[in-house]
């Protein structure tokens, strides 16, 4: 690389806490962007039609964004180009932290002199007692369709759908793996997608399934404890290693950890990445780095979510 760096700004009125999801063009140009709560579209502006989404009391207390992880997911509609489908769900229970739905809105770049619109919203594709966010998906075998996921709340089961030029369908039920109760951090799937991880370091920790994108079936899962202190963590996948990267909620503690697990055995490693200032980690001021995930220079982003008490 050469030449100088040059940094640029765009002031958005959309606000963003942890629920995001965005879209750009093949040239990189933004096309639209979600908070769980509207969509907003290139120019920043509420997309058309683009308001009230994951209608609940929830949602309705976080008009500026919900504060849920991996709870939007926004994919291309397979063989048709400017169609684009939003999965999304928010919390519906809010004493047994659930959510009751898994949501589809689907939105056409040709309305509103191409910015875009929506078409159809708050579509129920799934009613169920189901683990919150933790929405993810990975392509197909035959490289056009796409399989959807989520999890049910206090089971083994992940709901499983299949997204083809014909619509969504689905859902389909696989249990395997632990049980899985109610519960924050992450998931997602190798760059290869023969690879899947769920994680949450308070409750079950880590598991590790291989993935057949032919059929959309797990196997064979590894349940790996973690011995090490985190509420709010988050892994990402890299091609040759499977990396937790995380830094714990709580107040009092200031390290940001990489956990690196090699492939089969899995063997596991822990490193320190670095700590937070104590004026960071204090009242009146919050800031934790998580939810990781790999750009495509394979560097590692990770949110930085900061909270003014």
């Amino acid at each position: 690389m050469s030449g100088s760096l040059i940094i640029t700004t765009v002031t958005r009125t959309m606000d963003y806490k942890r629920t995001n999801a965005n879209i750009t063009d093949a040239s990189g140009n933004l096309l639209f962007s979600t908070n769980g709560a509207y969509i907003a579209n290139a120019t920043g502006d509420t997309m058309y039609n683009g308001t009230g989404l994951n209608p609940s009391i929830y949602t309705s207390n976080y008009p500026e964004g919900l504060h849920i992880s991996q709870a939007c997911l926004i994919l291309t509609k397979p063989d048709a180009p400017g169609i684009y489908h939003l999965f999304h769900g928010t919390i519906d229970d809010q004493i047994g932290q659930f959510a009751q739905y898994l949501y589809l809105t689907t939105i056409d770049m040709s309305l509103d002199g191409t910015l875009g619109g929506v078409v159809s919203k708050n579509q129920a594709l799934i009613a169920d007692m189901l683990n919150v966010g933790k929405i993810t998906a990975v392509r197909h075998a035959n490289g056009r369709d796409w399989w959807v996921f989520c999890h049910k709340q206090n089971t083994n089961i992940f709901y499983r759908l299949l997204v083809t030029p014909d619509g969504v369908s689905g859902p389909d039920q696989q249990a395997i793996g632990i049980a899985r109760y109610a519960d924050i951090g992450q998931v997602c799937f190798s760059p290869d997608g023969s690879k899947f991880a769920y994680y949450w370091g308070e409750g079950e920790d880590l598991e590790i399934f291989d993935f057949d994108r032919c059929t959309g079936l797990f196997a064979d899962p590894v349940h790996i404890l973690i011995d090490d202190d985190n509420s709010m963590g988050g892994w990402h996948s890299h091609p040759t290693a499977v990396f937790s990267m995380y830094h714990p909620w709580r107040m009092s503690i200031s390290t940001t950890r990489r956990h690196r697990i090699s492939p089969p055995p899995w063997c596991i490693s822990r490193i320190g990445m670095g700590s937070i200032h104590p004026v960071h980690r204090s009242q009146p001021y919050s800031t934790s780095r998580n939810w990781p995930q790999m750009a495509r220079s394979t560097s590692v982003q990770a949110m930085v979510h900061s909270i003014c008490m």
